[in-house]
Protein backbone atom coordinates (compact mmCIF):
# COMPACT_ATOMS: atom_id res chain seq x y z
CA UNK A 1 0.00 0.00 0.00
CA UNK A 2 1.34 3.49 -0.86
CA UNK A 3 0.72 6.24 0.76
CA UNK A 4 -0.97 9.15 -0.32
CA UNK A 5 0.90 11.73 -2.58
CA UNK A 6 0.59 14.91 -0.41
CA UNK A 7 2.04 12.61 2.51
CA UNK A 8 5.37 13.52 3.41
CA UNK A 9 7.94 10.98 4.97
CA UNK A 10 9.82 12.62 7.33
CA UNK A 11 12.56 10.03 9.36
CA UNK A 12 13.85 11.72 12.31
CA UNK A 13 16.77 11.05 14.59
CA UNK A 14 20.02 11.58 16.62
CA UNK A 15 23.20 11.45 17.16
CA UNK A 16 26.45 13.17 18.73
CA UNK A 17 29.77 14.99 18.16
CA UNK A 18 32.47 14.76 20.59
CA UNK A 19 35.05 17.25 21.14
CA UNK A 20 37.99 18.12 23.02
CA UNK A 21 37.01 21.38 23.51
CA UNK A 22 36.55 23.10 27.03
CA UNK A 23 34.88 26.27 25.84
CA UNK A 24 31.79 24.76 24.18
CA UNK A 25 28.56 25.26 26.76
CA UNK A 26 26.73 22.31 25.06
CA UNK A 27 29.20 20.05 26.17
CA UNK A 28 28.35 17.23 28.18
CA UNK A 29 28.74 13.66 28.89
CA UNK A 30 26.00 11.57 27.83
CA UNK A 31 25.49 8.81 25.53
CA UNK A 32 28.11 8.50 23.05
CA UNK A 33 27.27 6.64 19.43
CA UNK A 34 31.14 6.95 18.62
CA UNK A 35 32.34 5.37 21.75
CA UNK A 36 34.57 8.28 22.55
CA UNK A 37 35.30 8.89 26.06
CA UNK A 38 34.44 12.61 25.62
CA UNK A 39 32.04 15.27 26.27
CA UNK A 40 29.54 15.07 23.52
CA UNK A 41 27.08 17.79 21.97
CA UNK A 42 23.74 16.09 20.00
CA UNK A 43 22.61 16.96 16.91
CA UNK A 44 18.87 15.54 15.90
CA UNK A 45 18.21 15.40 11.96
CA UNK A 46 14.76 15.52 10.11
CA UNK A 47 15.07 13.94 6.80
CA UNK A 48 12.46 13.97 3.75
CA UNK A 49 12.49 10.57 2.23
CA UNK A 50 11.24 11.25 -0.63
CA UNK A 51 13.58 14.11 -1.48
CA UNK A 52 15.96 12.01 -0.20
CA UNK A 53 17.67 15.45 1.56
CA UNK A 54 17.59 16.60 5.28
CA UNK A 55 15.12 19.66 5.53
CA UNK A 56 15.78 20.42 9.67
CA UNK A 57 18.25 19.71 12.40
CA UNK A 58 18.37 20.80 15.94
CA UNK A 59 21.32 21.12 18.44
CA UNK A 60 21.11 20.20 22.00
CA UNK A 61 23.65 19.35 24.65
CA UNK A 62 25.19 16.36 25.15
CA UNK A 63 23.25 14.72 28.16
CA UNK A 64 19.47 15.13 26.54
CA UNK A 65 18.54 11.43 25.27
CA UNK A 66 16.62 10.70 21.76
CA UNK A 67 13.41 10.22 24.00
CA UNK A 68 13.12 13.73 25.16
CA UNK A 69 13.44 15.31 22.06
CA UNK A 70 10.03 14.37 20.42
CA UNK A 71 7.62 16.81 21.91
CA UNK A 72 8.95 20.21 20.79
CA UNK A 73 10.38 18.80 17.44
CA UNK A 74 6.45 18.01 16.27
CA UNK A 75 5.72 21.76 17.14
CA UNK A 76 8.59 23.07 14.69
CA UNK A 77 7.63 20.87 12.27
CA UNK A 78 3.93 22.24 12.74
CA UNK A 79 5.40 25.69 12.63
CA UNK A 80 6.80 25.40 9.14
CA UNK A 81 3.53 24.81 8.08
CA UNK A 82 4.11 20.74 7.55
CA UNK A 83 1.03 19.34 7.55
CA UNK A 84 0.13 15.18 6.21
CA UNK A 85 3.24 13.77 7.19
CA UNK A 86 4.30 10.30 8.69
CA UNK A 87 7.54 10.05 11.23
CA UNK A 88 9.70 7.36 11.12
CA UNK A 89 11.86 6.51 14.57
CA UNK A 90 13.89 4.01 15.88
CA UNK A 91 13.13 2.35 19.19
CA UNK A 92 15.29 5.29 20.78
CA UNK A 93 12.09 7.51 20.65
CA UNK A 94 9.68 5.03 21.81
CA UNK A 95 8.14 6.01 25.05
CA UNK A 96 4.64 6.24 26.81
CA UNK A 97 4.87 9.96 26.50
CA UNK A 98 6.10 10.13 23.00
CA UNK A 99 3.36 7.70 22.11
CA UNK A 100 0.71 9.94 23.47
CA UNK A 101 2.02 13.11 22.31
CA UNK A 102 1.80 11.54 18.67
CA UNK A 103 -1.55 10.30 19.13
CA UNK A 104 -3.12 13.31 20.87
CA UNK A 105 -1.87 15.40 17.80
CA UNK A 106 -3.13 12.45 15.81
CA UNK A 107 0.36 12.28 13.57
CA UNK A 108 1.12 8.93 11.68
CA UNK A 109 3.74 7.22 12.80
CA UNK A 110 6.04 4.23 12.74
CA UNK A 111 8.46 3.66 15.44
CA UNK A 112 10.17 0.68 16.20
CA UNK A 113 10.04 -0.76 20.20
CA UNK A 114 12.38 -1.23 23.02
CA UNK A 115 11.75 -3.83 25.25
CA UNK A 116 11.57 -1.83 28.53
CA UNK A 117 8.41 -1.65 29.19
CA UNK A 118 7.16 -4.65 30.89
CA UNK A 119 3.64 -4.30 28.44
CA UNK A 120 6.33 -5.05 25.16
CA UNK A 121 7.90 -7.64 27.23
CA UNK A 122 4.56 -9.63 27.98
CA UNK A 123 3.43 -8.97 24.14
CA UNK A 124 6.59 -10.40 22.70
CA UNK A 125 6.63 -13.71 24.66
CA UNK A 126 2.95 -13.74 23.76
CA UNK A 127 3.83 -13.33 20.07
CA UNK A 128 6.66 -15.51 19.87
CA UNK A 129 4.38 -18.33 21.04
CA UNK A 130 3.80 -18.91 17.44
CA UNK A 131 5.51 -16.74 15.32
CA UNK A 132 6.68 -19.30 13.22
CA UNK A 133 3.37 -20.26 11.91
CA UNK A 134 2.85 -20.82 8.81
CA UNK A 135 -0.22 -18.42 8.71
CA UNK A 136 2.53 -15.91 9.33
CA UNK A 137 4.43 -16.38 6.47
CA UNK A 138 5.37 -13.89 4.14
CA UNK A 139 8.63 -12.85 1.64
CA UNK A 140 10.79 -9.75 2.00
CA UNK A 141 13.21 -8.97 -0.78
CA UNK A 142 12.61 -12.67 -1.63
CA UNK A 143 13.69 -13.86 1.63
CA UNK A 144 10.85 -15.69 4.19
CA UNK A 145 9.70 -13.45 7.37
CA UNK A 146 7.08 -14.11 9.69
CA UNK A 147 4.37 -11.50 10.24
CA UNK A 148 2.05 -11.29 13.56
CA UNK A 149 -0.48 -8.85 13.82
CA UNK A 150 -0.31 -7.26 17.35
CA UNK A 151 -1.86 -4.88 19.62
CA UNK A 152 -0.50 -2.49 22.36
CA UNK A 153 -2.69 -2.15 25.15
CA UNK A 154 -1.65 0.70 28.12
CA UNK A 155 -4.09 2.52 29.93
CA UNK A 156 -3.28 5.33 28.50
CA UNK A 157 -3.31 4.29 24.70
CA UNK A 158 -4.28 1.44 22.89
CA UNK A 159 -1.94 0.70 19.14
CA UNK A 160 -1.76 -1.39 16.34
CA UNK A 161 1.89 -3.41 15.15
CA UNK A 162 3.39 -6.20 13.67
CA UNK A 163 5.84 -8.70 15.54
CA UNK A 164 8.51 -9.55 12.68
CA UNK A 165 10.62 -12.47 12.68
CA UNK A 166 13.15 -13.40 10.42
CA UNK A 167 15.48 -16.22 10.35
CA UNK A 168 18.15 -14.78 8.54
CA UNK A 169 18.59 -11.73 10.88
CA UNK A 170 18.40 -14.06 13.95
CA UNK A 171 20.98 -16.18 12.68
CA UNK A 172 23.75 -12.75 11.97
CA UNK A 173 22.95 -11.31 15.03
CA UNK A 174 23.57 -14.49 17.25
CA UNK A 175 26.88 -14.87 15.47
CA UNK A 176 28.03 -11.45 16.44
CA UNK A 177 26.34 -11.70 19.93
CA UNK A 178 28.34 -14.98 20.57
CA UNK A 179 31.16 -13.74 19.25
CA UNK A 180 31.34 -10.23 21.45
CA UNK A 181 30.11 -12.51 25.09
CA UNK A 182 33.26 -14.61 24.43
CA UNK A 183 35.22 -11.67 23.72
CA UNK A 184 34.45 -9.20 26.45
CA UNK A 185 34.70 -12.35 29.05
CA UNK A 186 38.16 -12.92 27.65
CA UNK A 187 39.33 -9.41 27.74
CA UNK A 188 37.78 -9.59 31.21
CA UNK A 189 39.41 -12.44 32.45
CA UNK A 190 42.73 -11.05 31.37
CA UNK A 191 42.37 -7.23 33.28
CA UNK A 192 44.54 -6.52 36.23
CA UNK A 193 42.46 -4.51 38.71
CA UNK A 194 44.54 -1.71 39.97
CA UNK A 195 44.56 -1.39 43.59
CA UNK A 196 43.59 2.00 43.94
CA UNK A 197 40.25 1.16 42.18
CA UNK A 198 36.94 -0.64 42.81
CA UNK A 199 36.76 -3.92 40.70
CA UNK A 200 32.99 -3.17 40.11
CA UNK A 201 33.85 0.31 38.39
CA UNK A 202 36.38 -1.65 36.22
CA UNK A 203 33.99 -4.60 35.80
CA UNK A 204 31.31 -1.98 34.51
CA UNK A 205 33.82 0.02 32.55
CA UNK A 206 35.48 -2.91 30.45
CA UNK A 207 31.69 -4.92 29.89
CA UNK A 208 29.75 -2.10 29.17
CA UNK A 209 26.88 -2.61 27.82
CA UNK A 210 27.48 -6.95 28.34
CA UNK A 211 27.93 -6.37 32.08
CA UNK A 212 24.09 -7.81 32.42
CA UNK A 213 25.51 -11.29 30.99
CA UNK A 214 27.98 -12.52 33.67
CA UNK A 215 28.08 -12.30 37.29
CA UNK A 216 31.86 -11.92 38.42
CA UNK A 217 34.58 -12.67 41.29
CA UNK A 218 37.47 -10.98 42.31
CA UNK A 219 40.49 -13.02 42.97
CA UNK A 220 43.48 -11.57 43.71
CA UNK A 221 43.72 -8.79 41.48
CA UNK A 222 42.04 -10.26 38.37
CA UNK A 223 37.98 -11.31 37.89
CA UNK A 224 36.38 -14.65 37.60
CA UNK A 225 33.88 -14.70 35.43
CA UNK A 226 30.78 -16.71 34.62
CA UNK A 227 28.37 -15.83 31.91
CA UNK A 228 24.65 -15.67 33.23
CA UNK A 229 22.51 -18.55 31.16
CA UNK A 230 19.09 -17.33 31.70
CA UNK A 231 19.91 -13.50 30.87
CA UNK A 232 21.85 -15.14 27.71
CA UNK A 233 18.83 -17.24 27.07
CA UNK A 234 16.65 -14.69 26.91
CA UNK A 235 18.40 -12.37 24.88
CA UNK A 236 18.81 -14.80 21.79
CA UNK A 237 15.44 -15.77 22.08
CA UNK A 238 14.21 -12.38 20.65
CA UNK A 239 16.98 -12.53 18.45
CA UNK A 240 15.38 -12.02 14.82
CA UNK A 241 12.30 -10.74 16.76
CA UNK A 242 11.39 -7.13 16.74
CA UNK A 243 7.94 -4.88 16.76
CA UNK A 244 6.86 -1.81 14.30
CA UNK A 245 3.90 -0.14 15.66
CA UNK A 246 1.89 2.44 13.58
CA UNK A 247 -0.48 5.00 13.59
CA UNK A 248 -2.61 5.12 10.37
CA UNK A 249 -3.65 2.71 7.51
CA UNK A 250 -0.62 0.37 7.40
CA UNK A 251 -0.01 -3.00 6.32
CA UNK A 252 3.03 -4.96 7.45
CA UNK A 253 4.97 -4.34 3.87
CA UNK A 254 4.58 -0.44 4.10
CA UNK A 255 6.01 -0.22 7.61
CA UNK A 256 8.97 -2.93 7.23
CA UNK A 257 9.84 -0.97 4.11
CA UNK A 258 9.39 2.32 5.30
CA UNK A 259 11.39 1.54 8.29
CA UNK A 260 14.03 -0.41 6.08
CA UNK A 261 14.70 2.63 4.27
CA UNK A 262 15.24 5.03 7.28
CA UNK A 263 18.94 4.11 6.96
CA UNK A 264 18.86 7.51 4.87
CA UNK A 265 19.31 9.49 8.28
CA UNK A 266 22.11 7.24 9.60
CA UNK A 267 24.16 7.23 5.88
CA UNK A 268 23.44 11.50 6.45
CA UNK A 269 25.18 11.31 10.23
CA UNK A 270 28.05 8.99 8.67
CA UNK A 271 28.70 11.94 5.44
CA UNK A 272 28.49 14.52 8.22
CA UNK A 273 31.23 12.52 10.45
CA UNK A 274 33.43 10.85 8.01
CA UNK A 275 33.39 12.33 4.47
CA UNK A 276 32.91 15.85 5.61
CA UNK A 277 35.17 15.26 8.35
CA UNK A 278 33.33 16.78 11.28
CA UNK A 279 34.61 14.69 14.18
CA UNK A 280 36.18 15.29 16.68
CA UNK A 281 34.79 18.60 16.22
CA UNK A 282 37.42 21.11 16.31
CA UNK A 283 35.51 24.34 17.24
CA UNK A 284 36.38 26.35 20.82
CA UNK A 285 33.13 28.36 21.12
CA UNK A 286 29.33 28.02 20.69
CA UNK A 287 28.90 30.23 17.85
CA UNK A 288 32.11 28.56 15.94
CA UNK A 289 30.56 25.29 16.49
CA UNK A 290 26.61 26.15 15.51
CA UNK A 291 28.44 28.13 12.29
CA UNK A 292 30.10 24.94 11.32
CA UNK A 293 27.28 22.40 11.85
CA UNK A 294 24.93 24.98 9.67
CA UNK A 295 27.88 24.48 6.68
CA UNK A 296 27.62 20.93 7.77
CA UNK A 297 24.63 20.74 6.91
CA UNK A 298 24.20 22.69 3.65
CA UNK A 299 27.07 20.25 2.46
CA UNK A 300 25.67 17.47 3.31
CA UNK A 301 22.17 18.74 1.32
CA UNK A 302 24.04 19.44 -1.73
CA UNK A 303 25.87 16.32 -1.63
CA UNK A 304 22.63 13.86 -0.53
CA UNK A 305 20.60 15.30 -3.94
CA UNK A 306 23.91 15.56 -5.91
CA UNK A 307 23.80 11.57 -5.03
CA UNK A 308 20.25 11.28 -5.73
CA UNK A 309 21.17 12.22 -8.76
CA UNK A 310 23.80 10.28 -9.60
CA UNK A 311 21.91 7.70 -9.02
CA UNK A 312 18.84 8.54 -10.91
CA UNK A 313 21.07 8.95 -14.23
CA UNK A 314 23.32 6.20 -13.08
CA UNK A 315 26.33 8.28 -13.41
CA UNK A 316 27.09 6.56 -10.07
CA UNK A 317 28.28 3.29 -11.22
CA UNK A 318 31.67 5.13 -13.31
CA UNK A 319 31.66 7.76 -10.39
CA UNK A 320 31.83 8.90 -7.08
CA UNK A 321 30.95 12.21 -5.66
CA UNK A 322 34.18 12.93 -4.91
CA UNK A 323 35.87 12.35 -8.47
CA UNK A 324 32.58 14.56 -9.69
CA UNK A 325 33.74 17.45 -7.99
CA UNK A 326 37.35 17.11 -8.69
CA UNK A 327 36.63 16.70 -11.84
CA UNK A 328 34.71 19.79 -12.47
CA UNK A 329 36.58 22.40 -9.98
CA UNK A 330 39.01 22.06 -12.86
CA UNK A 331 36.36 24.80 -14.71
CA UNK A 332 36.70 28.06 -14.77
CA UNK A 333 35.25 31.17 -15.70
CA UNK A 334 37.51 34.10 -16.76
CA UNK A 335 36.66 37.78 -17.39
CA UNK A 336 38.40 39.03 -20.79
CA UNK A 337 40.02 42.96 -20.32
CA UNK A 338 36.40 44.15 -22.51
CA UNK A 339 34.30 42.72 -19.43
CA UNK A 340 33.67 39.34 -21.70
CA UNK A 341 33.20 36.19 -19.62
CA UNK A 342 34.23 33.08 -20.94
CA UNK A 343 34.33 29.36 -19.88
CA UNK A 344 37.51 27.20 -20.28
CA UNK A 345 37.55 24.46 -22.49
CA UNK A 346 36.31 21.24 -21.41
CA UNK A 347 37.63 17.85 -21.02
CA UNK A 348 36.12 14.61 -22.33
CA UNK A 349 35.12 13.97 -18.81
CA UNK A 350 33.53 17.27 -17.85
CA UNK A 351 31.66 17.20 -21.43
CA UNK A 352 30.26 13.87 -20.06
CA UNK A 353 29.32 14.75 -16.60
CA UNK A 354 27.58 17.75 -17.15
CA UNK A 355 26.12 15.81 -19.95
CA UNK A 356 24.31 13.38 -18.04
CA UNK A 357 23.79 15.35 -15.13
CA UNK A 358 21.84 17.38 -17.25
CA UNK A 359 23.97 20.51 -16.13
CA UNK A 360 24.73 23.45 -18.54
CA UNK A 361 28.88 25.45 -17.58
Amino acid sequence: MKCRPAEYRLVYDLTSFSSYSQLINLLEYGYNRDNFDLPQINLSMIVDKEKGIPVMYDIYPGSIVDVTTLKNTIKKIEAYGVEDYTLVMDRGFFSKGNIEELLHEKIPFIISATMTLKSVKELMSSAQKDIESPQYLHKFNKKPIFVKPVILEQKEFTINGYCFYDPKRELEEKSVFYSRLYDVKEKLEKTAIPGWRKAEEVFKERAREMAGFYSWEWIDDHFRINIKKNAVSQRVNRMGKFFLFYNGERDWMECLTTYRERDIVEKGFKTMKNDIQSLPLNTNKDSTTKGFIFICFIGLIIRMRLLNIMRETKIIEEYTVESILLELEKIRKIKLQNGEVIITELTRKQKEIMEKLNLCA
